[in-house]
């Protein structure tokens, strides 16, 4: 645990769950998901060891994503899905997905006619969350798996 962050590993009647806590810019940001006890289809898996994130867009704009030096480009509601399902996020493109180390990452959401908002992302291993470019530039995370 550092001073700017805290992590809470829970069980609720439905399965595990996790609560983050993080301070970033003078905000405190909180993340709240759950496990889901079925076995996630292959496409929505991370690889061992890695954490996998998919990039979706909700807008009716263009975005662009960038993890640390990952660029990806999403037309308008390219992935914006991906969070009703297993096969709607499997279904996603390879370009879409990004296999990342354990750690925090610095991410970017560019919006057509927005400015660039900015925000620190924490994963796990073998973890799979799905980053939504949500209206007004705000990044929406959700924890797939």
């Amino acid at each position: 645990m550092a001073p700017d962050r805290a992590v809470i590993a829970f069980t609720t009647a439905h399965g595990p769950a996790l609560l983050r806590l993080s301070r970033q810019d003078g905000k405190t940001i909180s993340e709240l998901s759950q496990r889901k006890r079925a076995v996630a289809t292959a496409g929505l898996r991370s690889k061992p060891g890695q954490a996998k994130l998919m990039l979706g867009n909700k807008t009716d704009d263009d975005a662009v994503i960038t993890v640390d030096d990952q660029t990806v480009k999403l037309a308008a509601h390219a992935g914006e899905k991906l969070a009703n399902s297993d096969d709607a996020a499997g279904e996603l493109p390879d370009s879409q997905k990004l296999d990342l180390p354990p750690g925090r990452y610095k991410v970017t959401l560019k919006a057509d006619g927005s400015a660039a908002e900015s925000r620190e992302f924490e994963v796990a291993a073998n973890e799979t969350w799905g980053l939504l470019a949500g209206t007004d530039g705000v990044l929406l995370p959700m924890r797939l798996y």
